[in-house]
Order: structure tokens, then C-alpha cells, then sequence
């Protein structure tokens, strides 16, 4: 494209690629639940960014960027691999055969981190479902 010529005969420079257009796609299967909080904080932040560009009228330009549920799974992503990494230098590692393993392994991780230690007490709920390990509607992970 950097050899097409503008009316002008001038050559165009080439045009940067949108973000979304350097990233690689994949399919992930979440549950419902999963699904309506990622999607909330995406319209919490997208607002909040509407929100910050309206208040600097006049003043200097706040840059932003579009924030959609990718957005929020993709900084997810970042978090969890950062937790993982954690881990793997933690005696035990992270630990687990089933996905409902792996993810009380991370769970106590990040109360650990936390400050929360590494147990529950008997009374909180974990929102964690005894047949599947997925939380329901309105639950925290942690």
C-alpha cells in the first residue's frame, strides 16, 4: 500500500494496523455468569471513559481506547499468567487434574496474595458449584 500514489502522485504512507488487527484469535467457552461480569466491567470501564473525555472539555485530551469484553479477558489472561508464574517458583507449584483443581489452586494463591490466607472460613461462601467448579449468577471467586 506504501506504493500507491495519492492524487497528488505523492507516495501514502502506510497505514498503522488497528490493535485488534495484530492480535490472534481464539474461541473460549465461559459460563453465563462468567460472561455477564466480564461484560458489566466492560460497560463500567467504557462508561467511565465517556465520562473522563466529557469532563476535560476545553482542557487537555484524555487518550482512551475502545474497551469491550476482549479487553477485559485479554487483562484477565495477563493477571492469571502472572498468578501461574507466581506458582510455579512456590513450593507445590500450582497444583490440580481437573479444572476445578487447577482453579482452587489459583484461588488460594491469590488469597494468599491477598492477605486472606489460604483458607476459607467454615461460614463464606466460595460461589463454587460441588459438580462443576463454576460459580453461579452474582458469586465472588473469591
Amino acid at each position: 500500500m506504501a506504493d500507491d500514489p495519492n492524487a497528488d502522485g505523492t507516495a501514502q504512507k502506510p497505514r498503522k494496523p488497528a490493535k485488534w488487527e495484530t492480535l490472534e484469535r481464539i474461541e473460549v467457552r465461559v459460563t453465563e455468569a462468567q460472561l455477564d461480569r466480564i461484560s458489566r466491567l466492560a460497560k463500567q470501564r467504557a462508561n467511565a471513559n465517556r465520562a473522563d473525555r466529557r469532563a476535560t472539555t476545553g482542557g487537555p485530551k484524555i487518550r482512551t481506547e475502545r474497551i469491550t469484553t476482549n479487553t477485559i479477558i485479554r487483562i484477565g489472561m495477563d493477571a492469571f499468567l502472572l498468578l501461574v508464574q507466581w506458582l510455579e517458583r512456590q513450593p507445590g507449584g500450582w497444583q490440580g487434574h481437573t479444572e476445578a483443581e487447577l482453579r482452587a489452586s489459583a484461588k488460594n494463591a491469590l488469597k494468599q496474595l491477598l492477605g486472606g490466607g489460604a483458607n476459607s472460613s467454615p461460614d463464606e461462601d466460595d460461589g463454587e458449584n460441588e459438580h462443576d467448579g463454576q460459580q453461579g449468577p452474582g458469586q465472588a471467586w473469591i
